[in-house]
């Protein structure tokens, strides 16, 4: 939502009523679409705004927490146009868990697209509205939350999966307040079989309360490394 309408005005709530209006406009819109953009230089190109009609208005319940939404107006423009004004809210929140989550702005920029893996990621990012998406906006994301990557993650099969694993031991030591890991070495077919065992604090807690879960896997023989 937040690609397409922008707040007119700040919410208010009418007199003795239970409920919170709030104006919205279309971020194309302006009204007085012919306005002289200013003789000053910029770096940066200056969006024409094309006058577009389109408002809504939102109307919250408080008592029954229940929006109603209603459209005055139509687009005079595509919809697909809106993409290239901003990255909505529901794109930005995932940007910023994967970057919380040490993945570099490309790793964060590859999954989005789905490079090399889901064919259907390509797809459902312009769904979602991020068709400009780009890397250099999540690296300006990461800067703007003061968030560094100091080692770029080692892509599986150019870097030996010893030194993968001792980097990722090292960080889950450092986060100790949130996971619990553990190296632990076996014997599998005659031959030394390393396993690297992790798991978050919390998501523990929550089976502990839920009940009993057993949840058995091997990856024997499935990677490289035979971990």
């Amino acid at each position: 939502m937040t690609n397409i309408w922008t707040r007119h005005a700040a919410p208010y709530t009418p007199k003795r009523k239970q409920t919170v209006r709030t104006r919205w406009v279309c971020r194309f819109h302006k009204g007085k679409p012919d306005d002289s953009l200013g003789n000053g230089n910029r770096n940066k190109n200056v969006r024409k705004a094309i006058g577009c009609p389109a408002k809504l208005t939102e109307i919250h319940d408080t008592l029954s927490d229940r929006r109603l939404y209603t459209i005055d107006g139509c687009h005079n423009h595509l919809m697909s146009d809106l993409d290239s004004t901003k990255i909505n809210e529901g794109i930005q929140s995932w940007i910023e868990t994967q970057l919380r989550q040490g993945f570099s702005p490309i790793a964060v920029m590859g999954a989005a697209s789905g490079r090399g893996k889901d064919p259907s990621a390509s797809q459902n990012l312009l769904d979602a509205g991020g068709r400009h998406l780009s890397t250099k906006y999540i690296i300006n994301t990461a800067q703007r939350m003061n968030i560094q990557v100091s080692k770029p993650r080692h892509v599986p099969g150019k870097v030996p999966v010893e030194n993968q694993a001792q980097e990722a031991l090292e960080w889950l030591r450092e986060h100790h307040e949130e996971w619990h890991s553990a190296y632990h070495e076996t014997t599998y077919k005659g031959s030394p079989s390393p396993g690297l065992v992790f798991a978050r604090k919390r998501t523990i807690l929550t089976l502990r309360e839920r009940g009993v879960l057993t949840l058995m896997d091997s990856t024997h023989n499935t990677n490289q490394g035979e971990w």
